[in-house]
């Protein structure tokens, strides 16, 4: 009896297993039973996989510090999915979808069956700055400008056609950052923000579109780096034109080991910025009075890290005339004052 009891028992428990088991979520690169819609997954690959970068703070194998401490530490994920269409005027670009992600394994997007697309991704670090500010809407994170989206880990349909709102941007200019004084607030934009950026576009046609598609991504962000002689006491501080990048300084403690990261809307199109940029140092003594040590206008590179050597003056001397020396294309630049 008691025999009988087991065997059925376990042929109970191995039927309710088995049924849980038919019941599992499929394969998300599955497409769906509908038919109406193609469903791919993502790959990045290119400069966000390198494993070395001549620029500070790539991804790096086995880095433990790129695990978020807050969220603002969180690398964001940001794809636009456009449609091709035909008009009076020749074919356009419009706005399908679009999502935000914080996880890489998530980029999963739907492609009608039928016509041409266009997929552009973001990949968002904070890297020096104070991170992307953000609100909680819902009791979820939204971003404004330029990103214009909540997060939520998945593609959502943009609705009717807008292009310029409710949408994330192709642009790498005036993002917002928190005001490091005030959590609750955001810092004036800059036309170069002080976050590292990456960005891939491809174009495919939902026919034959496969399981999964590798976008190359470029990183658009530079360097800056700053050294300096007879620097023992006070601070150095570097300027920059108005609206384009926030002033930084530096103490003798840190310069050995502190950089900036920014990134610009014009490495989109080219490896460096159109229009060098004007540098103006000072070095702030320990009495507080200013002593100007020179300026000098730089061309920066994308992904190089430019180093900036300064000569703090001896006693009496108040201006030096600064002296550039620039190196050809690579990792790094050194820029004399």
């Amino acid at each position: 009896m008691r025999s009988t009891l087991l065997l059925l028992t376990l042929s109970f428990t191995l039927a309710i297993s088995c049924n849980k088991k038919d019941k599992e979520t499929p394969d998300p690169v599955e497409p769906p039973a509908s038919g109406e819609t193609v469903r791919t997954r993502l790959r990045l690959t290119g400069d966000i996989l390198a494993t070395e970068s001549p620029l500070p703070n790539g991804r790096l194998v086995n880095d433990v510090e790129g695990y978020a401490r807050e969220l603002r530490d969180s690398t964001l994920y940001g794809v636009i999915l456009k449609g091709h269409v035909n008009t009076e005027y020749g074919v356009r670009m419009v706005t399908i979808s679009r999502g935000l992600f914080n996880n890489a394994d998530s980029l999963v997007i739907d492609l009608p069956v039928e016509g041409d697309f266009t997929i552009i991704t973001y990949v968002y670090k904070r890297g020096t700055g104070t991170g992307l500010y953000y609100t909680w809407q819902n009791g979820e994170q939204y971003f404004d400008w330029p990103i214009y989206t909540t997060l939520r880990n998945r593609m959502d349909s943009s609705g009717p056609i807008i292009e310029h709102y409710n949408t994330i941007m192709d642009t790498l200019s005036h993002f917002y950052l928190f005001d490091p004084l005030d959590s609750t607030k955001q810092l004036a934009y800059q036309d170069c923000s002080e976050i590292d950026a990456y960005r891939g576009q491809t174009t495919i046609s939902a026919t034959g579109a496969p399981a999964i598609i590798s976008l190359n991504m470029k990183r658009m962000s530079f360097g800056l780096q700053f050294s300096a002689s007879n620097f023992t006491s006070g601070k150095l501080h570097a300027e920059f034109p108005a609206g384009v990048m926030y002033p930084e300084s530096v103490t003798p403690a840190d310069i050995n080991n502190q950089y900036f990261i920014y990134t610009t809307e014009e490495f989109k199109t080219r490896d460096s910025i159109y229009w060098p940029l004007n540098v103006k140092m000072t070095w702030e003594k320990p009495d507080g009075s200013m002593v100007p040590i020179g300026e000098k206008s730089i061309t920066f590179k994308r992904n190089v890290l430019t180093k900036i050597h300064v000569t703090i003056p001896n006693t009496g001397r108040s201006i030096i005339d600064p002296v550039i020396t620039e190196t050809e294309w690579s990792g790094t630049e050194t820029v004399e004052f």
